[in-house]
């Protein structure tokens, strides 16, 4: 069932609890976009953007990405015409409290 506006929705949870599987049913049932906050970094790294360097640093460490960087990179997608216009669901994100 496709929406008749754009609709928003943020899916915040701890590790393994489901964000991910809720996210695609969502998608699926209706037709928002899946907007992961770790395969947009993971996109990022491969493609060694500079923002994408930034983070493969932390990420090799284990460590959380800083949320600067992790804002840019979910800044640019959820701007970009596509998110705009059919809506999404942001998964994985916000990824800490601050």
């Amino acid at each position: 069932m496709k929406l008749e506006q754009p609709v928003k929705i943020i899916i915040w949870g701890a590790l393994a609890s489901g964000k991910g599987t809720q996210s695609e049913l969502i998608e699926k049932n209706y037709g928002l976009g899946h907007i992961a906050a770790g395969d947009l970094l993971r996109a990022e790294v491969a493609a060694e953007t500079e923002i994408g360097k930034r983070a493969k640093e932390y990420m090799e460490k284990g460590m959380l990405v800083p949320d600067e960087v992790v804002v840019t990179i979910v800044n640019a997608h959820l701007s970009q015409p596509d998110a705009e216009e059919n809506g999404w669901v942001l998964d994985g994100y916000p990824r800490s409290l601050s």
